[in-house]
């Protein structure tokens, strides 16, 4: 966390709370602020649910992280599938590193 950004995966988003101190933390991102994008943080498609009016994807990424993308139940990836993931750049709530 710098001046109440957070740095996560090349992304830069803003913490919810401006005024947390600068320094490592841990940044919790919600699975409907990352999407699927053309270019960015690569992995492949773990599993896929519907849940009615949206869908969620998890995505191993290449370092090994498990990351859940909600999205529109249309937008349907195969489990094995190469991917791509972004940030939306909505807010995200942070905590100091232990």
């Amino acid at each position: 966390l710098r001046g109440g950004d957070v740095f996560v995966y090349g992304f830069t988003v803003p913490a919810l709370d401006r005024s947390a101190a600068d320094g490592p933390v841990t940044a919790f991102v919600r699975p409907e602020d990352v999407a699927f994008a053309v270019e960015g943080v690569t992995g492949t498609v773990v599993s896929s649910s519907f849940l009615g009016s949206v869908r969620r994807t998890t995505v191993r990424l290449d370092d090994d992280t498990i990351v859940a993308v909600q999205h529109a139940v249309g937008d349907r990836r195969a489990v094995g599938e190469p991917v791509a993931l972004r940030l939306t750049g909505a807010p995200v709530a942070v905590a100091p590193l232990a």
